[in-house]
């Protein structure tokens, strides 16, 4: 029987949740990354409960690694855990229990507090081909489009439709000396026929009279 161990005599073990996947079955696999601190370790279980945004259990799971950290190249090991609950959002994990066997030595490494939950940000990642399409995308020309009519009142979802951002400054006429009545468009900007970027913003006036 392994004998137990002090907390002087273990390192920090840092874990976080690092993915959720579906798996079979409607089943949700919970996915956890643990850094051994490069001590070696044996048996680790760690088990948990997870609660949803109301703080009631939901599913519990249990996190179990047989040996991981005999050196820099065994010094992190992922763990899973199954649930249909652990694709939901809002969750959050409670470790209840968690033992290990670490260097030889039986450890209750909630008593001694040496298990770390950290917090896992991503990197957001790209790769070269998205970012040149990115590029191209916003290198890409088009014109300007004339309204369909002399009161095309959509022409805001022409201009959408032509890829570009309609930004409407409505006139409550006839105190404007250009109206030309009720929602037409006029005093576009840039003029119907220029070629822009994708993307860009075409200003437009609308008129409309009050009865």
């Amino acid at each position: 029987m392994a004998a137990a161990s002090s907390a002087a005599d273990v390192e920090t073990i840092r874990f976080w949740n690092t993915n959720k996947l579906f798996a079979n079955q409607g089943q949700c696999s919970a996915v956890f990354f643990f850094d051994s601190g490069l001590q070696s370790i044996e048996n680790l279980q760690v088990s948990f409960s997870a609660l949803n945004a109301s703080g009631e259990s939901i599913a519990t799971g249990t996190l179990e690694i047989a040996t991981f950290g005999n050196g820099s190249a065994d010094r992190y090991a992922d763990a899973f855990a199954e649930s249909e609950h652990f694709c939901d959002d809002d969750l959050t994990i409670v470790v209840d229990q968690a033992t290990a066997i670490i260097e030889g030595k039986q450890v209750d490494l909630l008593a001694q507090k040496v298990l770390v939950p950290e917090d896992f940000k991503p990197f957001k990642i790209r790769t070269t081909s998205a970012r040149n399409t990115d590029k191209a995308a916003a290198d890409t020309l088009t014109v300007v489009p004339n309204p369909a009519s002399d009161c095309d009142l959509s022409y805001g979802e022409t201009l959408k439709n032509a890829g570009l951002v309609p930004k409407e400054i409505s006139i409550h006429g006839p105190e404007d000396t250009d109206f030309s009545g009720y929602g037409c468009p006029y005093r576009i900007t840039p003029a119907p026929g220029t070629k822009i970027q994708t993307g860009s913003t075409v200003t437009f006036r609308s008129a409309w009279e009050a009865g």
